[in-house]
């Protein structure tokens, strides 16, 4: 799976679980992305590293901002990101992948969601 499809498949998921934004103040974001690293199995993901020093997803935040005319709308002053889905529009997104992948993105959005 492609950087860009998993990240598609990631927002839609986490909006189907009424997460309609992603708070990007203070790197929570980056610490909670971290977590689902850390808990998915790492053969089944696209290879992610966080920068040792900073912390940040380079990944993640690239398909924030390059995702912004399908699915993302940042927030000035930058403190969050709202993800633009409709709930229909994340099923079918959600739909398109097949059960393996499905099932990473929905566990990965569950972790997230979870994750302090």
């Amino acid at each position: 799976m492609k950087t860009k499809q998993f990240f598609r498949g990631f927002f839609a998921s986490l909006i189907l679980r009424n997460v309609s934004e992603i708070d990007t103040r203070d790197g929570d974001h980056y610490k909670r992305f971290t977590t689902v690293l850390l808990e998915v199995e790492k053969d089944e993901l696209p290879l992610y590293v966080p920068n040792p020093v900073t912390g940040q997803i380079l990944e993640l935040d690239a398909s924030l901002i390059y995702l912004r005319k399908e699915c993302t709308e940042i927030v000035p002053p930058y403190e969050c990101v709202r993800l633009t889905y409709t709930k229909e529009e994340a099923r079918k997104v959600v739909q398109e992948f097949n059960l393996q992948d499905r099932t990473l993105i929905t566990n990965a959005a569950k972790i997230f969601i979870g994750a302090t």
